[in-house]
């Protein structure tokens, strides 16, 4: 750690205490001090325990370095100390599915219990409950300039997996699950692959085909109704228009003949009988024809219709 511009340049030593380490002695003459690469390693050499755990990393492990820290709830806790040290499992880096093992370490110290067994113990039997709960390891970003990670645990909802705690090589489990980015990318990806595999062409084809279906039936509707006009109207013009041709030609044949003299009383009376008689025949049809036009081209929908028999 820089403490100067001095010691910059010439390569000098920062001397100072660690948080949380209470002032020692006064150092005397000849006394021997331990450098350490950076504060980090110089904060973390006091602790003397620590319960360490094992992590299977699915995904790339680019950025996470050996030293990088350990948090809990934004709290460091351990660091990390091995990076594909040993094979974990069977197979090879060079596998597909194969986790990338990382060790890491958890002191207790860091989590207010004292450096002893009686703390490491303690600890140890917490994270156990934990793991069989909801415990879970995530890699997340620390440092977005050097794109340096670091090691989150955190309790998860609706974990996966089984509750059993799993030991290799000695050392606890500890599983992991997916930053929300690589769970993002993981869901694009899924999302386009089931994209991929819709048959677009069949689709675009059959709705197209459905479009022209709905266009000729459409078309088909409209001279349909076109004609049925036409029909109605050729039935309202041509036979009213005769019906009432015959009683106007009735009544003007006896209006001629009454005003010339030529029809006695009787004969009038029979005309205008002929003339009711034809009215009354008119009527029906006046009023069916107002209720139902289009009963003149359809038949009674109350008619019971033919029932095809089966072979004997």
């Amino acid at each position: 750690q820089t403490g100067s511009l001095e010691t910059l340049l010439a390569n000098g030593i920062t001397f100072g205490i660690p948080e949380g380490v209470p002032t020692g002695e006064r150092v005397v003459d000849n006394a021997f001090f331990t450098v350490y690469e950076d504060a980090a390693s110089a904060s973390n050499a006091r602790y003397k325990l620590a319960a360490e755990y094992l992590l299977l990393i699915d995904e790339s492990v680019r950025g996470l370095t050996v030293g990088a820290p350990v948090e809990y709830r934004g709290i460091e806790i351990g660091n990390v100390t091995a990076i594909n040290s040993f094979p974990a499992v069977e197979g090879n880096i060079l596998e597909r599915d194969y986790p990338i093992p990382v060790l890491i370490n958890i002191y207790p110290g860091k989590v207010r219990q004292p450096d002893t067994q009686e703390g490491l113990y303690a600890i140890q039997e917490t994270m156990r409950n934990w793991l069989r709960k909801d415990l879970r390891a995530t890699l997340r970003m620390g440092n977005v300039l050097t794109g340096g990670l670091y090691v989150d645990l955190q309790h998860v909802a609706k974990p996966t997996g089984s509750t059993e705690i799993t030991r290799i090589n000695g050392y606890e489990v500890i599983p992991t699950v997916s930053n929300e980015f690589t769970q993002l990318t993981q869901k694009a990806d899924a999302i386009l692959d089931k994209i991929n595999q819709l048959p677009l062409g069949d689709m675009v084809d059959n709705v197209l085909v459905a479009v022209e279906d709905m266009k000729l039936a459409a078309q088909s509707v409209e001279t349909a109704s076109d004609d049925f006009d036409l029909l109605i109207a050729d039935i309202d013009a041509k036979q009213l228009n005769n019906n009432l041709n015959q009683v106007l030609v009735s009544l003007d044949s006896l209006l001629k003949n009454y005003s010339d003299g030529g029809l006695s009383k009787t004969e009038i009376k029979e005309t205008v009988d002929a003339m009711q008689d034809t009215m009354r025949n008119l009527q029906p049809v006046l009023q069916k024809l107002n209720q139902s036009p289009n009963s003149l081209i359809f038949t009674d929908s109350n008619s019971s219709d033919i029932e095809p028999k089966a072979k004997r």
